[in-house]
């Protein structure tokens, strides 16, 4: 992550359903402004999304217990790197361990359901709102998302 980048906040606020089965995207806005991007989400990762929200089920309070007593708190997400289809996110904890990079589908329930705060550089943001990956056809961002509570 480069000191001198301008980072964007960014929330999550809908989940909507893929053009194929087990394929959904978590979708992103500015937080003050109205472009948004997607993140392609595997069914398990969009259910387990949508079930924080609405049931407010904590599937990964073990993970938690466990960061917590090493001195890990997460912190925030960046999301750093579209390419090959899957985007990059870098996960910074507040504690020993100042940051870890994966692949964005993979974490986001958990940033969400730690309270992470999002952000994106300018570049990701107009490069991912229309871009959709070649295995999916049409526009995702025109959908109606479930919403997030």
């Amino acid at each position: 992550m480069k000191k001198q980048t301008k980072w964007i906040e960014v929330i999550p606020y809908g989940i909507v359903g893929g053009m194929v089965p087990g394929a959904s995207a978590m979708l992103f806005k500015k937080k003050k402004g109205v472009d948004r991007f997607s993140i392609w989400l595997t069914e398990l990762q969009s259910r387990i999304a949508v079930d924080q929200s609405l049931n407010k089920e904590q599937p990964f309070s073990f993970v938690q217990k466990i960061l917590k007593e090493e001195g890990y708190t997460p912190k925030s997400c960046f999301f750093v790197e579209s390419k090959n289809d899957r985007d990059k996110a870098l996960l910074t904890f507040h504690g020993k361990k100042k940051s870890l990079e994966f692949f964005a589908d993979e974490i986001i329930s958990f940033c969400i359901l730690n309270g992470c705060r999002f952000f994106c550089t300018k570049d990701f943001l107009e490069g991912s709102r229309h871009e959709i990956p070649r295995r999916f056809k049409g526009d995702i961002l025109e959908k109606r998302p479930h919403y997030l509570n």
